[in-house]
């Protein structure tokens, strides 16, 4: 089965001593990752299993009591849970029905103090084994922090759903929920994962790990929705990772993995909000494989009235999938035009024979602000004969021909525009090529199409020429002529 693995961060470009406090802090967290026990070797809890056909009118926990059913002793009230937040599980064995009610792998809340809890798991697993909160939530672990000096931390929670089995929410899936007002709260470690014909659904959103502090800081690491061999998602929305909405906020080294699913608005890596502070996206990653996606689909996503950052973010489109929306390496938003935005040296990386007909590419994209959103950014194309909408904001277009292409061959075709600069026009795309040893060289004189436009070319890339590899021992010299509606090598 999928496990976790942590990716140390390359790191974003801090603004300020706290931005530099909270990179250290990431480092930290994620030393704690590769230490700390998994869900399934954790044995401090207890195991609630639901043996269906079942149907229940009140909350499940993990760690609730069970003189009243694995609730909680005060119906609703967090703080009322005596067993310990820790190792706890909740397991279906057949048809299971939480009506109104939420399904919680463990939970904890403190009042003017921390609140930590870990290692818990909700799990649907094996055919005809599935887990309905038909009116509610499925939280894998959920920390509620209240006072000025409530942090809250969620930490390696779990959501499975494998070998068949079903797990559906009416409204959000967590693996792992830290709430707090005036503390920190942290999300670290968290996964959600479908396999083996295991399906996940939910009518509003899924979070591999979600911390959001109304007036504090807030921190989403390493948290990872993988659904592959076989797993299915369905959802309007996916994060790896979110962060906010209090003064400072950041989301880095979260991942989505989806090998097959239907998402009907945005599927995102890390996610950071700020209502006027800081926000930054660094370090996270979207894969897609298969499935059909039909919103915006970006690596690093940040929103704040003050300083949005989202850099070193990745998004990967192979496979048979089929995109219709922005795929964004990074992404701003900005509530005014006089903030301060940076979504730079991230990439996308297509390859496979994907369907993006409906797609538009972007490296870095703002909404309003002041910044750059252009420098570093890479689109690494490893395929041939894609069409999409449109292409901005890459410095440097990097094609990787198939061994296949052949003279005239159009590499990409874009049905609106294509742009080789940036919105101040002071910065060009950089193009390279790379061709497989195995290929069949072109004569000199041909010619490849990289990118063909149903409208004039915005601009001209920085280079006229390109020295392209051929294996490990040759190099092939093209020219690079844009001009009218195409982009073309030519083999000198």
């Amino acid at each position: 089965m999928p496990i976790f693995s942590e990716h140390s961060p390359t790191g974003w470009r801090e603004r300020g001593a706290r931005s530099a406090a909270f990179a250290l802090a990431s480092l930290a967290l994620l030393l704690l990752l590769a230490l700390a026990p998994r869900p399934y070797d954790a044995a401090a809890g207890q195991e609630v299993t639901l043996t269906g056909p079942l149907t229940i009118t009140h909350d499940v926990f993990g760690n609730g009591d069970p003189q009243e059913g694995y609730d909680a002793p005060s119906p609703g009230y967090l703080s009322s849970l005596t067993l310990p937040p820790d190792g706890n599980a909740v397991r279906a064995v057949g048809a299971v029905n939480v009506t109104t009610f939420n399904i919680v792998g463990g939970a904890a809340m403190a009042i003017g103090s921390g609140v930590s809890v870990g290692y818990n798991l909700v799990i649907a697993e094996g055919a005809g084994q599935t887990m309905a909160s038909s009116d509610g939530a499925i939280y894998g672990g959920q920390a509620r922090g209240v006072g000025v000096a409530g942090d809250a931390t969620a930490r390696e929670n779990w959501i499975v759903a494998a070998d068949g089995g079903e797990l559906t929410a009416k409204y959000y899936i967590h693996a792992g929920f830290a709430d707090t007002e005036y503390g920190v709260a942290q999300a670290y470690g968290n996964q959600i994962a479908a396999f083996n014909g295991g399906s996940l659904n939910s009518g509003e959103t899924i979070y591999a790990g979600r911390a959001v502090s109304e007036f504090g800081d807030a921190q989403a690491f390493g948290n990872r929705v993988i659904v592959d061999d076989g797993g299915a998602i369905y959802a309007p929305r996916v994060y790896g990772g979110l962060a906010g909405y209090g003064a400072f906020s950041v989301a880095a080294n979260n991942r989505v993995e989806i090998s097959y699913g239907v998402i009907t608005e945005r599927v995102i890596g890390g996610y950071a909000n700020s209502l006027d502070g800081l926000a930054i996206a660094s370090d996270n990653l979207v894969a897609i494989s298969g499935g059909v996606i039909s919103g915006r689909i970006a690596g690093g996503y940040t929103e704040s009235a003050g300083v949005n950052n989202a850099v070193n973010n990745r998004v990967e489109i192979s496979g048979v999938a089929i995109i219709s929306g922005d795929i964004i390496g990074g992404a701003v938003t900005s509530y005014s035009n006089s903030s301060s935005v940076a979504a730079h040296d991230n990439r996308v990386d297509i390859s496979g024979t994907p369907i993006l007909t409906g797609a538009s590419l972007y490296g870095g994209y703002k909404d309003f602000g002041t910044g750059d959103v252009f420098s570093g950014n890479a689109l690494n194309l490893k395929a041939s004969g894609l069409t999409a909408m449109a292409i901005a904001n890459f410095e440097f277009l990097n094609f990787y021909l198939p061994a296949s292409a052949r003279a005239e061959d159009v590499i990409l075709t874009i049905s609106g525009v294509a742009s080789f600069q940036d919105d101040a026009v002071s910065q060009f795309s950089t193009v390279s090529m790379a061709i497989p040893g195995a290929a069949t060289p072109l004569k000199p004189g041909e010619r490849i199409i990289l990118i063909g436009s149903a409208n004039p070319l915005d601009g001209s890339p920085a280079n006229g020429a390109v020295a392209a590899a051929q294996g490990v021992a040759l190099t092939h010299d093209f020219r690079l002529d844009a001009s009218g509606n195409q982009l073309v090598a030519t083999l000198a």
